[in-house]
């Protein structure tokens, strides 16, 4: 795709696929998913047991190996989440379009603001996203939203999913996990 920022990286059945909202600035520069060193997306992988070893944002090519794919919502847009560039760049479409064919067990969003400003929308899901899985899909993948790695969301802080049940957000991705049985 012309002006992409990050090659998608995966293809066909793949346990999950994990969905930014885009590339962060330094991601975009380096050519690797989630490449901020206070990103905790590579730990919360290896803590759950996604991966048996805590990999870098170099290695993020090797993630297939581990039955994982990495997209985002914005394939043309690198930098702060919430711009209005950003969310003009949004392809809910061309996510659905790259997604449904290889058809991945999970599709799980990386944040949940992307999904409430877009996609959830797109989709004729108005209000109904939370943390968790939701009870809609992307062809025939389940769908999860998870709370957000980067540095700059509290790790602390409980969120609501379904139901209002609040949780860690570490614990959303100990979810997915279990539901994968990694």
């Amino acid at each position: 795709m012309a002006g992409e920022k990050l090659p998608d990286i995966g293809g066909h059945d793949l346990d999950v696929v994990f969905v930014g909202t885009s590339a962060g600035k330094r991601s975009g520069e380096a050519g690797h998913y989630y490449s901020n060193g206070s990103n905790r997306f590579y730990r919360w992988l290896h803590e759950p047991g996604f991966t048996p070893n805590l990999l870098k944002p170099t290695d993020d090519h090797l993630l297939p190996v581990f039955g994982i794919g990495l997209t985002d919502l914005s394939k043309t847009y690198a930098g702060m989440d919430g711009s209005e560039e950003q969310s003009g760049s949004f392809d809910c479409q061309g996510l659905i379009d790259r997604l449904t064919p290889l058809r991945p067990k999970v599709v799980a969003f990386t944040g949940k603001l992307g999904v409430e400003a877009s996609f959830g929308p797109f989709i004729g899901h108005y209000g109904d996203v939370y943390f968790g899985p939701q009870a809609w899909a992307v062809g025939d993948s389940l769908v999860f939203v998870l709370p957000s790695t980067s540095s700059a969301s509290p790790t602390t802080r409980p969120l609501k999913g379904m139901n209002g049940v609040e949780r860690l957000p570490v614990d959303y991705w100990l979810e997915l996990a279990a539901f994968l049985d990694r």
